[in-house]
């Protein structure tokens, strides 16, 4: 069948896990008016309603909330990693 011009079907790959960050939104956040003060962001986690989170807050296993400014919140590892690949930031839609 080469000969004829047929090519060989590619290999089936396995689908990508979704990224940790799709199973969060943000829907608006407190940020902190001084330095030292902990904001606080509304979140949903897969899909259901949205809930208060103040920073150090535990979102769902082992993810917290690390930091919160004016149209972002930074969601990372608990404890004491501080490898950025493994933290993301959520962002709010922009304004109309």
């Amino acid at each position: 069948s080469r000969l004829l011009g047929s090519a060989l079907a590619p290999a089936p790959t396995a689908a990508a896990a979704p990224a940790a960050s799709s199973r969060f939104r943000l829907t608006g956040v407190v940020a902190p008016q001084h330095p030292g003060d902990q904001g606080l962001a509304l979140i949903s986690v897969d899909g259901s309603p949205p809930r208060v989170y103040r920073v150090g807050a535990a979102l769902d296993g082992e993810l917290m909330l690390r930091e919160v400014s004016l149209r972002t919140a930074t969601v990372a590892p608990a404890g004491n990693s501080n490898d950025p690949g493994a933290s993301f930031v959520l962002a709010l839609p922009p304004l109309s």
